[in-house]
């Protein structure tokens, strides 16, 4: 139950809501996200910043929740990643969403507040130097081809069949 209700807090689109409410629809403008950066870009810091607090807490609440009512580390997790999930395809938005950017962190501050910590740290440093804010919320880490933050969670395949197709060029004319 506490994984679905994750799921389902993550899927309140409140950039969506609150541009609703300005009489904006989101999608519409900008880069056509409904979060945050976009939501700031479109109608102003101040709704921006509203937009991820409350991004932020879908993630946090959900797993301070997990934490509460259930503890087992398997469970707080998945709830986390519900709660995320929720987020990038909301059902409200016919399975469509945000990044979540924003929600996960809200879940990492949680989870591993030191992390998080470092993760802003790094966000404003590439911030500073690019003035681009998606780099340095999707900012790469070097390893494997999932070279993600979520690939340094997940068990790297590494077997000799996967590495010949993964390096040899695409070739239309060729089936699957």
């Amino acid at each position: 139950i506490l994984i679905a209700l994750g799921f389902w807090a993550g899927a309140i689109p409140f950039g969506v809501l609150l541009a609703r409410r300005l009489g904006v629809k989101i999608q519409d403008h900008g880069s056509g996200n409904i979060g945050a950066t976009n939501v700031a870009r479109v109608l102003g810091p101040v709704p921006g910043a509203i937009v991820l607090v409350l991004d932020m807490a879908k993630g946090a609440l959900a797993v301070l929740a997990a934490i509460h009512f259930c503890g087992w580390p398997w469970t707080v997790a998945l709830t986390g990643f519900a709660a995320i999930a929720g987020h990038c395809f909301s059902p409200f938005l016919g399975g469509k969403g945000g990044k979540g950017v924003a929600t996960a962190f809200g879940a990492f501050l949680v989870l591993a507040p030191e992390l998080a910590l470092l993760a802003v740290v790094v966000f404003l440093i590439v911030l500073r130097l690019t003035r681009v804010p998606a780099l340095g919320s999707e900012l790469r880490f070097p390893r494997g081809r999932g070279g993600n933050v979520g690939s340094l969670l997940l068990p790297q395949r590494n077997n000799a069949t996967s590495d010949r197709a993964a390096s040899r060029p695409i070739d239309a004319e060729a089936p699957n």
